[in-house]
């Protein structure tokens, strides 16, 4: 009997030390970052600036630093046509050099039983101007 309230009282312990800090935080205030749809989000593993994608005409990449300041926005060169929507959206993820990379899919048509056609295309960012370039898209 000994045994079960020891052990009652060291989960009660740990939980109250493992979850007391996370019921002490709180929420920021919400930062508008661009209108769209099927936003992803990856942080700079570096500096934690924030990279998230949002979609609406096309996939806008904007950059958020940790305090919550937006550093840059713009568009990724060749996905101006895609739209999103619930079920796919592009994504993003930044490499352990701090450069983001992009996956986004273009609309082909449909195919003869109707079935709408995509295909795949990942750009990176290169390291000269910070600037996204359009030289790299490779479709999947």
């Amino acid at each position: 009997m000994k045994t079960i309230t020891n052990t009652k009282i060291f989960s009660v312990l740990f939980i109250l030390c493992f979850s007391l800090p996370l019921f002490g935080q709180q929420w920021s205030e919400p930062i508008t970052i661009s209108s769209g749809d099927t936003p992803d989000i990856d942080i700079d593993p570096i500096t934690g600036n924030m990279y998230i994608l949002t979609m609406k005409n096309g996939v806008t990449l904007t950059k958020v630093s940790p305090e919550g300041t937006i550093l840059a926005q713009e568009n990724v060169p060749g996905a101006e046509f895609d739209e999103g929507g619930g079920h796919f959206g592009a994504s993003v993820a930044v490499d352990s050099r701090g450069y983001p990379h992009v996956c986004y899919r273009f609309y082909e048509g449909t195919d003869e039983d109707a079935t709408p056609q995509y295909a795949a295309f990942y750009v990176k960012r290169l390291p000269r101007d910070g600037r996204i370039e359009s030289c790299c898209p490779r479709m999947f």
